[in-house]
């Protein structure tokens, strides 16, 4: 909800209900079922800008859909209001630049030495299971 206020736009909140799987998963596992008691379900909901909840709501184990009807223009005031849209203009302050020159995602402090990376080294054999 405070990312939709914060943002002023609409959230889609999508939970993902287990349903059948759970059966599955302790028949396979019994010390699954550990897991699955006192578990919190997820819910899908829909969030205005305002960050409150609008249309239907699904909660569960289930799957379903769910319906909503988004109203765009509630977004713009929120917007102007919260000045997202750039009428807060105060070049004496503010100062946009951009370098075009193409940057490394990654920069090694001792070289190219991926050795002192242990990830790097991890094998699908060694990983525990």
């Amino acid at each position: 909800m405070a990312h939709s206020f914060e943002g002023k736009c609409f959230g889609i909140v999508v939970g993902s209900p287990i349903g059948n799987a759970k059966e599955y998963l302790i028949a396979r596992d019994p010390e699954c079922e550990r897991f699955f008691t006192g578990t919190i379900y997820t819910n899908s909901l829909f969030i205005d800008p305002s960050g409150k909840q609008i249309g239907e709501e699904r909660s569960g184990e289930d799957e379903g859909i769910c319906y909503a009807d988004f109203d765009l223009e509630e977004c713009i005031e929120l917007k102007q209001l919260h000045d997202f849209t750039g009428y807060y203009q105060r070049y004496d302050i503010f100062d946009l630049r951009i370098k075009r020159q193409r940057q490394e995602p990654v920069a090694w402090e001792d070289g190219d030495n991926l050795d002192k990376c242990a990830w790097v080294n991890v094998g699908i054999d060694d990983i525990p299971r």
